[in-house]
């Protein structure tokens, strides 16, 4: 499936989260002092795991998408 996140983390802490947990191409942007990130993984689980990862550093997460992959 296919996420799309903002969040308050540094670009380079959000990188590193998502290369531990999503699937390689993930593109992540600054825009207004926020993180935001496009990326794929393979479960709701790996989602769930990112915003524990994201909270437990007292920082916000906002699912903005999840959508499933549509590859026929």
């Amino acid at each position: 499936m296919e996420a799309k996140v903002e969040s308050n983390l540094s670009v380079e802490t959000l990188c590193t989260y998502l290369d531990e947990l999503s699937a390689p191409g993930f593109k992540v942007w600054l825009h207004d002092k926020k993180a935001y990130a496009i990326f794929k993984v393979s479960s709701l689980e790996s989602l769930r795991k990112l915003a524990e990862r994201i909270e437990q550093r007292g920082r916000s997460c906002k699912f903005l998408r999840i959508a499933e992959d549509s590859y026929g």
